[in-house]
């Protein structure tokens, strides 16, 4: 199970720099201006055979003069809420701060595990000045650098110190379902759908994350794990903080599942966010089935199903290959139709290309349709071969592999669909040097 830890602290003490460290890359905004971080960064990462989320969080103050500093520091509240343990960091050159106390008093209310970073401790000398941090109240201090990586294992390893390595996971066979959304579109209403068929249930107990509820059901003899992103625990008061932290737990979900269920509203359509939840999913190569759910409050004529469709297609470009439901989970409305094609989509996932039979196809239409040669270069594709399933990923040899065209790559890509099927499930076509 991953770990959640998110990172606090007032403004401009290192909270980014700290992430950026720890992740590895530079994917949080340094700047030496406070308030750079508005919006929470978050990146899975690991430790020691420990996997984890780490949150970064815009600073915080005491008194906020500002609604910008308000929001801040009630999504840095909610950080705090949702994490499994909290890095406070605070700066040994300017030592103990009002803010600092502050932040210390919200935390010791709290019932998380609290790990005090004291930042910019670059040398030894420097670390005389971390003793005035005990009287936070918050245990030992930890001298690090963020910019110059010191200390930082040290920090790590004290933030798993109770934590045992990841084991080994007992193999689970079933098909795994993430039903993911915006929030109030349905997503609950359908598990409990599925589940208020009571020759279906197999049990119901808490999941491997804390939150969501994992939920088992069988269908003609197989059995399917119902993966529930739910929404948070308590109410937030920040709009922004709320859509964060759902991305953050779709992420988790699509992580643990072998088909996305992206349920969205009919009446809506396809909104900007949840085309962004579709691509992720498509980006981490998980099996997908569209559910347009409320389809009873729509008001249908007998041409609204395709213009429906063709709405989405205009919405999502190249992924006409997921395939597309309408229902209603207040009425159960098709949502036998969703497992069943459910069963399909995850033998697609399964499906794996026989390399000669690959060969003999794809390479005939290479010979008829070569890529385009670049700045007099001719590129040759040689030979082709499946090389995993789930993600679904096929490797292609040719010479000059950087020089595929992407225009070139769905033109592969819709041939092999063309041939296999693979409806539902993304391709990923990798060139390499022969």
């Amino acid at each position: 199970m991953n770990s959640i830890i998110a990172i606090v602290g007032r403004p401009n003490v290192g909270k980014s720099t700290l992430f950026n460290r720890i992740i590895g890359r530079r994917q949080a905004v340094v700047a030496e201006e406070s308030g750079v971080t508005r919006d929470r960064h978050y990146a899975d990462s690991d430790w020691a055979g420990r996997t984890f989320t780490l949150i970064d969080t815009g600073g915080m103050v005491e008194n906020p003069s500002h609604p910008l500093e308000e929001a801040i520091r009630n999504q840095a509240e909610i950080a705090i809420q949702e994490a499994d343990r909290v890095i406070f960091i605070v700066d040994v050159q300017a030592g103990v701060m009002p803010d600092d106390q502050a932040i210390a008093e919200v935390l010791r209310r709290g019932d998380k595990r609290i790990i005090l970073a004291v930042n910019k401790a670059d040398t030894a000398e420097s670390e005389a000045g971390i003793h005035e941090f005990h009287r936070l109240g918050l245990g030992e201090p930890h001298p690090v650098s963020a910019l110059r990586g010191r200390g930082v294992g040290d920090l790590l390893d004290s933030v798993f110190e109770d934590i045992p390595p990841d084991e080994i996971i007992i193999e689970d066979d079933s098909i795994k379902l993430a039903v993911v959304g915006r929030p109030n579109v349905g997503k609950s209403s359908l598990v409990n759908a599925f589940l208020n068929e009571d020759r279906h249930i197999v049990d119901s107990a808490p999941g491997t994350t804390r939150d969501s509820i994992d939920s088992k059901v069988k269908f003609y003899e197989r059995e399917i794990t119902l993966i529930d992103t739910a929404g948070l625990r308590r109410p937030a008061r920040v709009k922004e903080a709320v859509e964060f932290f759902c991305n953050l737990r779709t992420g988790r979900a699509l992580g643990r599942c072998d088909i996305a269920l992206v349920l969205f509203e009919a009446p809506d359509n396809i909104t900007n966010q949840d085309a962004r939840i579709i691509n992720q999913a498509v980006d981490r190569g998980k099996g997908v089935i569209l559910l347009a759910n409320k389809w009873d409050l729509l008001e249908k004529t007998s041409g609204t199903f395709n213009r429906f469709r063709e709405e989405i297609a205009r919405r999502l470009p190249n992924l006409g290959y997921l395939p597309m439901l309408t229902i209603s989970a207040s009425t159960k409305q098709r949502i036998h139709r969703v497992l069943q094609l459910s069963l399909e989509i995850m033998r697609n996932c399964q499906m794996r290309a026989a390399t000669s039979e690959l060969n003999d196809y794809l390479l005939s239409i290479i010979e008829k349709s070569p890529p385009p040669a670049i700045e007099g270069r001719y590129i040759r594709i040689k030979y082709a071969a499946q090389v995993s399933i789930q993600p679904t990923i096929f490797a292609l040899h040719c010479n000059f592999p950087d020089l595929i065209t992407v225009p070139y790559r769905r033109f592969l890509e819709r041939k092999i669909r063309e041939h296999y099927g693979f409806t539902g499930v993304p391709l990923k076509l990798k060139f390499l040097k022969k």
